[in-house]
């Protein structure tokens, strides 16, 4: 399956920088917040079955991130939990150690219409 990650991750405004190993990649946050990641296989939706399937396979110590377009409502939750961590295509969000990151809105400006706009 095709999912761009990197692109994702920097669409987030994540940084990506080397890791421990060839699978492993250290992400910095927009707040500079260090995490490092095992990056899984992407599929097309992160189920607790996709999820079985990668750890039974990996030999990383490194905590896995699973990748998809799309996630369960218990891959989420899990995540969110801080159980799993978890980037998803369709509704962007990365979700590492519970935290949900997501694209930066626009501006409020931008969005704000005037009520009188004479």
């Amino acid at each position: 399956m095709g999912l761009d990650v990197v692109s994702l991750l920097r669409e987030i405004d994540f940084r990506i920088d080397e890791g421990t190993s060839e699978r492993s990649w250290m992400l910095r946050s927009p707040e500079n917040a260090i995490f490092l990641v095992a990056v899984v296989s992407s599929v097309e939706r992160v189920s607790a079955r996709t999820i079985r399937i990668s750890i039974a396979h990996q030999g990383s110590p490194v905590r896995p991130l699973f990748a998809g377009r799309t996630a369960t409502d218990v891959v989420l939750e899990q995540a969110r939990a801080g159980q799993i961590d978890v980037l998803t295509e369709q509704s962007l969000q990365l979700i590492l150690k519970g935290t949900v990151f997501t694209p930066e809105p626009f501006e409020q400006a931008a969005s704000v219409q005037r009520k009188n706009p004479r």
